[in-house]
Formats: structure tokens, sequence, C-alpha cells
């Protein structure tokens, strides 16, 4: 990644700098490939990059607040997606399995995991 100095002394990146880079979760775990940045129209700030994760798998959305590192090979989040606790065992206070998860629901723009199901 080049870090360009050339707009009031501000560091920057261009989208070419973040497009096309792995996304990586906090632990490291492969999500995608970033496709597109999104931009609130209203605001002109940049809400989030959308990624594609590969072959009959939807694409999902990661808001800017959600990003930890932009890095030179790949981009690292600071959470897990949501999407990662579907198929997960779940257990009660006494260890005894009580089924798994069916769906979860994530508030991308707080960065809050609202319900596992």
């Amino acid at each position: 990644m080049q870090v360009k100095s050339n707009f009031q002394g501000k560091k920057l990146i261009t989208s070419d700098d973040i497009l096309g880079k792995d996304l990586l979760d906090v632990e490291g775990e492969y999500i995608g490939v970033t496709s597109t940045l999104n931009i609130d129209q209203k605001n002109k700030k940049i809400i989030g990059v959308t990624v594609d994760r590969g072959f009959m798998k939807s694409n999902v959305f990661v808001g800017i607040d959600m990003i930890r590192t932009l890095g030179v090979d790949s981009i690292i989040l600071n959470t897990t997606l949501p999407m990662k606790y579907i198929g997960m065992s779940v257990y009660d206070v006494n260890g005894i399995s009580i089924g798994k998860v069916k769906l979860s629901k994530f508030q991308s723009d707080i960065n809050h995991l609202i319900f596992i199901k």
C-alpha cells in the first residue's frame, strides 16, 4: 500500500489500496475479497466495504467501524462476522447441548451482535 500525503498534510490511500484485498476476521480467518467501497451520498463518507465471499455465497457488507487495519496485503477486522456462528453448538449453563445456531443478526453500524437463534 502506498500512502500518499498530498492533501492538507493528511496521509491518504486510494480505492486501489482497498479493493481486491483479502478480508480477515479478528482471528485471522479468511472471509473474502473486498469488491466495492460503499459511500454515504449525503455525507460523502465511506461507510464500509462489500466483500465477495466466493462462488455460491452471498456478498456481505462490512461497516467501516468494524475495520481494524488496512494492511498492505489484507484488511483485518476488529470482530468476528455473525455468519461464523451459524452451525455452532449451543450449550446451557450445565454443559448440556441444546441445539445449534440457525440464525445470527448483526447491526454493523453499531458493531454489535443483536441476537442468535
